[in-house]
């Protein structure tokens, strides 16, 4: 089924009752797209709404990025696999999301006794996987990641000596494709502690896929990243007339101190976070900018409008654009911003009342 989630926002201007032109964005640089193809560990199986491993990485690469979660709980990689990915809608949907880079996951399911019977097939198809993403008009690069471990006695039938049986093919599929690999299985196997229930990490172990993967794209240690969330990017909307939470995610011990519309609030990274509450908001529409500020590092958002959120949700009637297709010349219209969310993609702000709402995949 296809869900669409838009959060649309529009400022009403009290001064005369008069609504002003929306803006445009059509010149703007497009965001390196990421698709994240996977099982029950990309989809977060057990862990809270945006933390599951593609909304951590979100936060990490923040607006220069849109990452998309196209993981579904329980496939195989096997085409023979009992409920190969292969089949899945999200497989198609992360090819129409002309992704940039493609983050593969997969491999913890076909660990389970009715599917490890067919085995000699996971080389070649996970070649072929491989190829289908590589044959995409984006020509996106594509990392393959050694799965996550399993600590004994593992569970559901998934267990660590096919996982390493598996990591041995996927290093084959590298080599023989010439693709960068993702060691999570090094990342994770001296952390037991992560996975409750021997399978599926936590939002701690989620936390350090996210900062392998970071590392992985961007050659940087995810331990020194000082962020706002995703939600923070250009052309936001601010609820008015309720306090505003704003956070992130830096270095334990960094002193962070937040300005906007006025109003300066300071505070200390715990546990790799931060949170501020701005105090109730005035309805603006003169755009401002959010200020995050470090020691080391300044961070400044731009675009910010204050003035009311609403949720809407739908399935394709949400694709539709906002708004008249034909506009009269002489009539203003607010100044919308839309944010487009869903289990298939992460959400970003568009500025503009014709923007068509993307069809999000559910995974899962």
């Amino acid at each position: 089924m296809k869900l669409v989630v838009s959060f649309l926002a529009t400022i009403l201007l009290l001064a005369g009752g008069a609504f002003a032109a929306s803006s445009e964005n059509s010149g703007e640089v497009q965001p390196i797209r990421i698709a994240c193809v996977g099982d029950s560990i990309t989809v977060g199986m057990g862990i809270g709404k945006g933390f599951d491993y593609p909304s951590q990485l979100q936060d990490r690469l923040g607006s220069g990025w849109k990452v998309g979660n196209f993981g579904v709980s329980g496939r195989t990689l096997l085409r023979k696999g009992d409920y190969p990915y292969w089949n899945e809608n999200a497989f198609h949907q992360a090819q129409a999301f002309h992704p940039d880079v493609v983050i593969i996951l997969l491999g913890a399911n076909d660990t389970k006794p009715q599917n490890w019977v067919h085995v000699s097939g996971f080389l070649q198809d996970y070649t072929d996987l491989v190829k289908t993403f590589q044959a995409l008009p984006s020509h996106p690069k594509v990392y393959v990641c050694r799965p996550c471990p399993v600590p004994e006695p593992g569970n559901y039938g998934i267990n660590e000596t096919n996982i390493r049986e598996e990591i041995k093919m996927v290093d084959q599929v590298a080599r023989n494709l010439q693709l960068p690999v993702i060691d999570l299985h090094g990342t994770l196997e001296k952390s037991p502690h992560v996975f409750p229930d021997r399978v599926h990490p936590n939002s701690k172990g989620a936390a350090l896929i996210a900062d392998t993967v970071y590392t992985a794209l961007t050659g940087k240690n995810a331990a020194d990243l000082i962020q706002a969330n995703s939600y923070f990017s250009d052309h936001a909307i601010l609820q008015r007339g309720a306090p505003h939470p704003v956070w992130g995610i830096a270095p334990n011990g960094t002193a962070i101190t937040v300005t906007f519309s006025g109003q300066t609030i300071s505070t200390i990274a715990q546990d790799g976070k931060w949170k501020v509450t701005l105090q109730p908001l005035e309805a603006s529409a003169t755009p401002q900018t959010l200020t995050i500020k470090t020691v080391t590092k300044e961070i400044s958002i731009k675009d910010i409008l204050v003035g009311d959120v609403w949720l809407a949700g739908g399935q394709s009637n949400m694709e539709r654009q906002l708004g008249p297709r034909h506009r009269h010349p002489d009539l203003q219209y607010p100044p919308w911003r839309m944010r487009v969310a869903g289990s298939g993609c992460v959400a970003s702000w568009a500025a503009g009342l014709a923007a068509p709402a993307r069809t999000c995949q559910r995974g899962g």
